[in-house]
C-alpha cells in the first residue's frame, strides 16, 4: 500500500539512513518550531541531501529521540533517529521553512528462490561489519545487528563511512537489497583487508600511524 504524507523537511549536507543516529544542534528559530512540534506531537522530519548546488528528491525521515541540552537563548541540542525512506512528490514553500508530500517506500519484493542467499549475503555482511568494528575500535549492537532483515542489513553498511556520499544517497535511492548487500560485503572485506596490511606495518613499525595523513 502507498503512504503520501506532507513533512517539514531539514536540507543537510548528509545522507541520512533508517536506523542511523542522527545529533542535531538546533539555532534558527524556524527550525525549532518544527523540532519542538515533531516532538510534542510525536511526528517525524525529513532529512534530504543539499550538496550546496542542488536538494536530492530521496530521503529518509528522522524521529526525535530526546532533547540533550538547552541553552539559554533557546537554542538547543538534539538526537534523532532515521526511519523511513521516502521521495519527494512536490515541494511546498507557504511556511517558513521548506515542506514537501512524501512517497515512503521499501525494497522491492525478493522472489522466494532467491531469499536463501539473501540470508546468506545478509548474514556474511553482518559478520564482516563486526570484524571490521573490532579492528577499528567502532561499537555495534551485535544483538541489533542479528535482528535486521537483509534490507536493513544492507541500509546499515551503507550509512557507515565505507561510503563516501555520492555513493550513499545512490544506495539510499535502490530497491534492490541483493545488489546492496553484494555492495556492502565486498566494501567491508576491502576495508578489513586494508586495516590488516595496516597492522602488519605498524607491526614492523612499532608504533601505531595515522594512515590518512600518508595520503596526498
Amino acid at each position: 500500500m502507498v503512504r503520501v504524507q506532507r513533512i517539514p523537511l531539514f536540507p543537510l549536507n548528509l545522507v541520512l539512513f533508517p536506523k542511523m543516529p542522527l545529533p542535531l544542534h538546533i539555532f534558527e528559530l524556524r527550525y525549532r518550531r518544527v523540532i519542538r512540534r515533531c516532538t510534542e506531537e510525536h511526528e517525524e522530519f525529513g532529512v534530504l541531501l543539499h550538496t550546496g548546488k542542488e536538494l536530492t528528491r530521496v530521503g529518509c525521515t528522522a524521529r526525535v529521540e530526546g532533547v540533550i541540552r538547552e541553552y539559554g537563548d533557546g537554542r538547543f541540542d538534539i538526537l534523532s533517529l532515521g526511519h523511513e525512506r521516502f521521495r519527494v512528490q512536490r515541494f511546498f514553500k507557504d511556511q517558513s521553512h521548506l515542506e514537501a508530500e512524501v512517497q515512503f517506500f521499501q525494497d522491492d519484493p525478493v522472489p522466494p528462490a532467491e531469499l536463501p542467499r539473501l540470508q546468506e549475503l545478509s548474514a556474511a555482511a553482518a559478520r564482516e561489519l563486526m570484524e571490521l568494528a573490532a579492528m577499528e575500535d567502532f561499537s555495534i549492537d551485535e544483538k541489533l545487528l542479528q535482528s535486521l532483515n537483509p534490507e536493513a542489513v544492507s541500509l546499515l553498511i551503507c550509512s557507515t563511512q565505507l561510503f563516501p556520499l555520492e555513493d550513499k544517497q545512490i544506495l539510499l535511492e535502490s530497491r534492490d537489497t541483493k545488489q546492496r548487500l553484494e555492495q556492502a560485503v565486498a566494501r567491508t572485506g576491502e576495508r578489513i583487508k586494508q586495516r590488516r596490511a595496516e597492522k602488519k606495518i605498524e607491526e614492523l613499525l612499532g608504533g601505531k600511524l595515522d594512515f590518512s595523513s600518508l595520503i596526498n
